[in-house]
């Protein structure tokens, strides 16, 4: 990139305007995502820009699975088709996640159950990025049965309980 203008000028836009001199964006290079930072460089007075990335990629949505304890994907819509940029879940259901999301009016922050192969999922979107011709979004999924369980496993241990109490009542009344 040496002796090349910088690729995303809008970035540094944002920073210029910003009180605390910083901007981030969702970029994406050669199809592939990226988070960048631009903060000014202070020596002693604003004199250059210093700019960061990392890429978006499986492997980071891994990171992100583990610490939500749902399944993570990043997807981007470009004039109402959905693309996958990076997921955690198997590889047969990630065009089944866009083409489900196509189906629904999405709103920030919302959820909703998307079916997947036969299994249901409580999905949550938020939004990361928009711009005039696309926006990205993160999608958290959690089966609904692996959800339910700890529920269901409470109701099971109450029907015992239940049933125990009740065979314990009729035994004393006998």
């Amino acid at each position: 990139a040496i002796g090349k203008p910088f690729e995303f000028p809008e970035l540094i836009r944002a920073a210029e305007n910003n009180q605390f001199g910083e901007a981030s964006a969702m970029v994406f290079i050669e199809g592939r995502a990226y988070q960048v930072v631009v903060v000014p460089l202070l020596v002693p007075q604003p004199d250059a820009w210093i700019c960061t990335g990392f890429l978006l990629d499986d492997k980071f949505a891994g990171e992100l699975e583990k610490l939500t304890l749902s399944h993570v994907s990043l997807l981007r819509e470009i004039k109402g088709e959905w693309q996958m940029v990076a997921s955690t879940l198997p590889p047969a259901l990630r065009s089944q996640t866009a083409s489900a999301l196509a189906k629904h009016t999405l709103r920030e922050h919302t959820s909703m159950s998307l079916r997947l192969g036969d299994t249901d999922y409580v999905s949550l979107i938020s939004p990361l990025d928009k711009t005039q011709d696309q926006r990205v979004v993160a999608l958290l999924q959690r089966s609904l049965d692996e959800a339910l369980s700890p529920v269901m496993q409470l109701l099971l241990l109450l029907a015992a309980l239940s049933m125990t109490g009740l065979a314990g009542s009729f035994a004393i009344g006998i």
